[in-house]
């Protein structure tokens, strides 16, 4: 009796051996996927006809890096909220006619000057791109420049941004979150001023605008 209790136990441990053995091991090869619990889940409903998924349980915010760049534009409606000296709002901004403001600027009579409003992006940024659709005549001048302000509440210098620099990346002094322009204009007759009809400011970071391609800039119509 006690032989064959042996001989059942010995069968048994040969069997449990023989299972082991011949059992295929899954190994966590470079490359292999290992499947989280909620695709396992997924995975069973499709298998048991069932259309729904399980909802994510945490919304991921969009990265400021992905956001499209959008232009901010001041018109004569805007342009009516800057300060002013020696201009005046029409249809668009030109320069008035006190004949107080004399310009050091040989030779032109006559200046007006114009500050906007400040401006805040919704990100830091390094770049702007900057628009300015206007009309001048012969013996005029119009400048264009901007400042921007730090998170740290500090104000850059003015830049003046060239003729062949508009509606192109322009590198500002640091990375900031707000800014401003400045017009200035020169003429002899306020009648015969350089007029602005809209300005243009796109906000962004150099790399951002680099990995871009044409559309994912924002310029409203009239400003591209």
């Amino acid at each position: 009796m006690k032989n064959t209790k042996l001989v059942v136990v010995a069968l048994a441990l040969v069997v449990v051996g023989i299972y082991f053995w011949q059992r295929p091991v899954q190994k966590n090869l470079p490359g292999n996927k290992i499947e989280t619990p909620e695709a396992s889940i997924e995975r069973e409903d499709a298998v048991s006809g069932k259309s729904w998924k399980r909802a994510a349980t945490q919304t991921q915010a969009e990265p400021a890096s992905a956001r499209i760049p959008v232009a901010v534009v001041h018109q004569a409606t805007d342009f009516i909220k800057g300060e002013s000296a020696n201009t005046v709002v029409t249809d668009g901004l030109q320069m008035g006619g006190e004949a107080r403001f004399k310009p050091r600027l040989f030779p032109y009579k006559l200046f007006g000057i114009y500050i906007s409003p400040e401006e805040q992006s919704a990100d830091v940024f390094d770049t702007v791109i900057p628009s300015c659709k206007s009309t001048t005549v012969e013996g005029t001048k119009l400048t264009f420049e901007l400042r921007t302000k730090s998170r740290e509440g500090d104000w850059s210098v003015w830049q003046e941004v060239s003729t062949n620099q508009l509606e192109k990346p322009f590198l500002v002094n640091s990375p900031a979150l707000n800014w401003q322009y400045r017009l200035t204009f020169y003429a002899d007759d306020p009648a015969q001023s350089p007029k602005v009809s809209s300005v243009s400011i796109l906000t962004s970071t150099a790399t951002t605008i680099a990995s871009s391609n044409d559309s994912s800039v924002q310029l409203p119509a009239g400003h591209n």
